[in-house]
């Protein structure tokens, strides 16, 4: 089986863009509390969130997300920014407030704009806003709390190579949208996929915080920390990327609650044995929120291939994985130390960090190579 790497944390720089009343307050690894906005001379100070646009943001199949709840009304004089992912000024993608108060997302290509708007006066202070922003290279997208707006429009994608970093709440290089967002930012996610209204719909009607799927390649909620959600986190299983409530149940029984989807892990050792190298350890684990029965031993570790080409691994207490495919390889989702390798039809080879290799053939576990003891692992017998 695989131990798994405990560290995910993807880095930022900033905090939300607002202006106003305090926000909320987060934490960085490593150092306190902090709030995100601060006060000079009755002002607040320009704040931003920015992040990574590498296996988080794909052209021509993409999903931005977001709750929005203005404190101030829309400006007259200024357009409001929610999110932008910018190539150059003339290609872009960008969602704005406009300044007659209507929510607008707009795709730019060599200064061509693709736009979807609601009308004026939409937007309210304290009012809240669940927006989808979505494009699949054909059509773009845009549903708010529950409903789409207008109709789909046809659009050609942005060309240029993505900037590193997209903004949230405010853009700082110069362009004409700079202005604050002006009010409370929150549940952002980011998929790999072009979500439709049906979905939108019935996230919006769950009014729950928005879940994280095998297209999800990122998910912050602003809930006290700066660690993203990124693609593959399933929910399922024990990951240090996870909050849990824990009990002990006794007879070697724990029960572990995710914080985040309510997730019940049950966990029993059966038996450990010691070895020089990793020791042979039989656990069973109970979800409650996975597919079919729920339970998982070691010997149910799998992989299954999609259509287009990602493989999903699926881990001894059932957490699941996504490796992204891309021209003949694969990347791992963040925080997931594990290199991927395809042999042949429904046949991989997974490497660790330690150089230890797990074979899969026709999707099962095969045979397990512990690169220094030289301790081989074949169809459950050692060789």
């Amino acid at each position: 089986f695989l131990l798994l790497p405990p560290i995910f944390l993807l880095s930022y720089q900033a905090i939300i863009a607002a202006r106003g009343n305090a926000l909320l307050s987060v934490s960085l690894r490593g150092q306190s509390q902090y709030a995100t906005s601060w006060y000079f001379q009755g002002n607040r100070s320009v704040e931003s969130l920015t992040i990574p646009t590498t296996g988080i943001f794909k052209k021509g199949s993409w999903t931005t997300e977001l709750t929005y709840k203005p404190t101030s009304p829309p400006s007259a004089s200024q357009i409001k920014t929610l999110w932008r992912v910018k190539i150059d000024s003339n290609n872009y993608y960008l969602l704005t407030v406009e300044t007659n108060g209507a929510i607008k997302l707009t795709v730019c290509r060599n200064s061509t704009q693709y736009c979807i708007s609601t009308t004026s006066n939409y937007v309210t202070t304290g009012g809240t806003y669940s927006i989808m922003a979505a494009g699949n290279g054909s059509v773009i997208r845009l549903c708010i709390n529950g409903s789409q707006i207008g109709s789909d429009v046809s659009y050609t994608e942005p060309i240029g190579n993505l900037l590193n970093q997209m903004s949230l709440g405010c853009c700082q290089d110069g362009s004409s949208y700079t202005a604050q967002a002006d009010g409370l930012i929150d549940d952002v996610r980011f998929s790999n996929c072009a979500r439709t209204s049906a979905q939108h719909q019935t996230a919006y009607l769950s009014n729950q915080p928005l879940p994280i799927d095998s297209n999800t390649t990122f998910k912050e909620e602003f809930d006290g920390n700066l660690q993203g959600l990124a693609n593959g986190q399933g929910g399922t299983g024990i990951e240090s990327y996870w909050n849990y409530t824990d009990f002990d149940l006794g007879g070697g029984w724990t029960a572990s609650i995710n914080t985040y989807n309510l997730n019940l892990v049950l966990q029993k050792d059966l038996f450990t044995i010691p070895g020089r190298g990793l020791p042979l350890q039989d656990t069973i684990t109970y979800n409650s929120t996975a597919e079919g029965t729920g339970w998982q031993s070691p010997s149910d570790t799998r992989l299954s291939e999609l259509q287009n080409g990602n493989v999903i691994f699926t881990d001894t207490d059932g957490s699941s994985h996504t490796f992204t495919y891309n021209s003949g390889n694969y990347t791992s989702p963040p925080g997931i130390y594990l290199t991927l390798h395809k042999d042949g039809p429904g046949n991989f080879t997974i490497t660790d960090k330690q150089r230890n290799t797990y074979i899969y053939q026709d999707f099962k576990p095969y045979q397990y190579k512990e690169r220094r003891t030289a301790f081989l692992l074949r169809n459950g017998k050692n060789r």
